[in-house]
């Protein structure tokens, strides 16, 4: 027990007499850890790894900070007159738990700004969603922060708000909601992200807007704007249907349904086409037997062109 107590009482003298030493082996790993996860997570983050982007720094970085630690050891070690694979040992063994100890804080500070984005919305204060973006280091966590913006944007009918979202999909959706609320053409213009250009060039999300406002608003005109045949096709057979018009059936001939290549073939022999003998008015045709059918009315079945159609359409008016 005596020699027990004498070893203690060297260590602690050891340490005091060698306090920078020790000191500096173990606070160097921590050193370069912290400035590594400020440097890829909050100044230049790249994708990935536990909200770090470590990925990137085990393949390229790793080396390098291993290797800087082990040079710090041998020089620490040479300055303070001590064993050099002793110093090496000490300093790696840091040097891998550091990550571990200094992520400890990371659940703490996300647990802290966890409620941002909700008090943004309590608040009506965009500033609270940005700051949720901005110190969140996953993207599970940043998308609270763009639905607090878009969501903002549409409560106060704000486009202003729209344009800081540097999501994608988010800053579709809050043009897209806007243009719903005020009925406003002028805002499916915005949709021209990424995610709305298709392999053929166009933007599928335009037309849809424009297809979906000229609905809603009984505005022809708008359908006119369209430039693809499945959102023309939308367009003008829901405001058919809607306004009981059918002479806005006869606009939807020759349009052609989204993934039919032509009109031949067995390319729009789809279900419930099979007796068709002309697929240029596949559309048109169904739009006058739905109507025909709607309002017990024989004449609107005689603007059918295919003929067996145009007869089962009158046989089941009879």
């Amino acid at each position: 027990m005596g020699t027990l107590k004498v070893n203690f009482y060297k260590l602690i003298n050891r340490l005091k007499q060698n306090k920078i030493y020790f000191a500096s082996l173990l606070l160097f790993p921590f050193l370069i850890w912290g400035l590594f996860i400020f440097y890829f997570g909050f100044i230049n983050p790249p994708d990935d790894f536990f909200g770090y982007g470590m990925t990137f720094a085990i393949i390229y970085m790793w080396p390098i900070m291993f290797l800087g630690c082990v040079v710090f050891a041998v020089v620490v070690a040479k300055i303070a007159k001590q064993s050099v694979w002793k110093s090496i040992v000490l300093i790696l063994f840091i040097f891998f738990i550091s990550p571990t100890i200094l992520s400890l804080p990371r659940g703490l500070i996300n647990n802290q700004i966890a409620g941002l984005a909700q008090k943004g919305l309590q608040k009506n204060n965009p500033a609270y969603c940005q700051w949720e973006i901005e110190l969140s280091t996953t993207y599970t966590r940043k998308k609270l922060g763009y639905e607090c913006l878009a969501q903002l944007a549409f409560n106060n009918n704000d486009i202003f708000l729209c344009e800081k979202i540097d999501d994608s999909y988010f800053k579709m959706k809050c043009y897209r909601d806007l243009a719903d609320k005020n009925n406003d053409p002028a805002l499916c213009d915005k949709l021209t992200m990424p995610l709305c250009l298709k392999d053929n060039g166009y933007n599928e999300c335009i037309d849809e807007c424009y297809a979906a406002l000229a609905v809603k608003n009984d505005n022809l005109s708008l359908c006119d704007l369209v430039k693809t045949d499945e959102y023309k096709l939308r367009c003008y057979k829901g405001l058919a249907y809607k306004d009981n018009n059918p002479s806005l059936c006869e606009k939807l001939t020759g349009l052609i349904r989204k993934g039919w290549k032509s009109f031949t073939g067995t390319d729009c022999l789809h279900e419930g086409t099979a007796l068709r003998t002309s697929c240029q008015t596949v559309f048109a045709d169904d739009c006058y037997v739905k109507l025909a059918m709607s309002n017990s009315d024989a004449d609107i079945c005689l603007k059918i062109q295919d003929e067996a159609f145009k007869n089962m359409c009158l046989l089941q008016l009879r």
